[in-house]
């Protein structure tokens, strides 16, 4: 896993460490919201992507990594996740502040700029 990315996902998973801590200090169920289930979707599909490309598409030991297909494939799953996670994020921030002004704030930028993201 380049470094970047396994930073990333380290961040990412420390994050959902402390939102499960939090969540049992206050007593309340986990992955019980739309929100909560699409971000552990996003954990794991996040987690495959990095490891399946350390391990099988790394440009020099990769043990696929002259496999054209496959690694358009990871291309592409990494946007579809990415895109699941800007859309998670926007559920949570409508879960918290409604679907009022704020949440419009907050997700049209995204929509725009997330296109050009995904190229």
């Amino acid at each position: 896993m380049e470094v970047g990315g396994g930073a990333a996902t380290a961040l990412g998973c420390f994050g959902y460490y402390v939102i499960h801590s939090n969540k049992d200090l206050m007593n309340k169920a986990h992955l019980t919201t739309l929100h909560g289930k699409l971000g552990a979707a996003c954990m794991v599909g996040y987690i495959g992507l990095g490891l399946f490309g350390s391990v099988a598409l790394d440009p020099q030991w990769g043990l696929l990594k002259t496999n054209s297909f496959l690694r358009t494939v990871h291309k592409m799953s990494g946007r579809v996740v990415t895109w699941l996670a800007w859309t998670t994020s926007v559920l949570g921030f409508t879960t918290m502040y409604g679907t009022g002004t704020d949440s419009y704030i907050f997700g049209v930028p995204l929509l725009v700029f997330g296109y050009f993201c995904l190229l």
